[in-house]
């Protein structure tokens, strides 16, 4: 009987003890449970804020590509503006270069064999001072094949020529017309050496028939270095004179220091 009543107290120790301890392991077990659901509660919301700031680091990217693809697009057109504008501005241009130009008329008398050249000075003021022709420069006579010097008498001009090719246009005046001819002799003469400084009506004499006939200035005072002024503006116009050819200041001044002696010189009434 001892021996069954300490049996029974031992089964019911055992039995108390398990149920302590099953209890305790239940305890340790609802709490850990308890811990992983408070973790898993503060991952998912970690993760919700991050999926939050991605959402707004995303959408923040997106509208400043939308900003950046709006201001691309915006150059674009501002430089597809600008190259049409120079395309515009390039045609105008074009169109204004293909413009006519102006044609100038060359005058020609029916007296003058040739047309005078597009740069012949005007007949006015003291033109007769100065060269016939304003921007060609007087020709290097040195250089010219077949020197000549052609003279209408009629149509006022001497011509510089190289052959039959006129190199250079001069106003001229001739001997006057008497009973419907020139006092200056028609034909076909040379320079000779008479080439002074002066004579008495003019300057920068150069002879062609003795000392008697001569290619001049306009006339001066006798010995005087001033212009007759009634005269002066006859040259290129008119034959006036007793049967010289007269030349503008300058015209005649050049003729005289650069034209070679024996020169061939034409004189036609045309």
């Amino acid at each position: 009987m001892k021996f069954r009543f300490k049996a029974t107290l031992l089964s019911v120790a055992a039995i108390t003890a398990l149920t302590v301890f099953g209890g305790q392991m239940t305890q340790a077990a609802s709490s850990s449970v308890n811990a992983s659901s408070s973790s898993s509660s503060s991952n998912s919301d970690a993760s919700s804020s991050t999926s939050t700031t991605d959402s707004s680091t995303t959408s923040s990217s997106s509208s400043s590509s939308s900003s950046t693809s709006s201001k691309t697009s915006s150059t674009t057109s501002t430089k597809k503006k600008t190259t049409s504008k120079t395309k515009t501005t390039k045609k105008t241009t074009k169109k204004k270069t293909t413009k006519k130009k102006k044609t100038v008329k060359r005058h020609k008398t029916k007296y003058q064999p040739y047309y005078d050249p597009t740069d012949m000075r005007k007949r006015t003021g003291n033109y007769w001072k100065y060269s016939s022709e304003t921007k060609t420069k007087y020709p290097n006579l040195k250089k010219v094949k077949n020197l000549n010097l052609r003279v209408s008498i009629l149509g006022n001009r001497v011509y510089v020529r190289s052959g039959k090719k006129v190199l250079y246009t001069m106003y001229c005046s001739a001997g006057r017309i008497v009973n419907g001819k020139s006092l200056t002799p028609t034909g076909t003469y040379y320079t000779n050496s008479y080439h002074p400084y002066r004579f008495s009506s003019g300057l920068y004499p150069v002879g062609w028939i003795d000392q008697e006939y001569l290619f001049h200035s306009v006339p001066t005072y006798e010995w005087s270095k001033t212009f007759i002024a009634s005269e002066t503006h006859k040259v290129g116009k008119i034959p006036a004179s007793h049967g010289c050819i007269r030349l503008t200041v300058k015209d005649a001044k050049w003729l005289h220091y650069h034209i070679p002696y024996h020169t061939k010189v034409i004189i036609k009434n045309r």
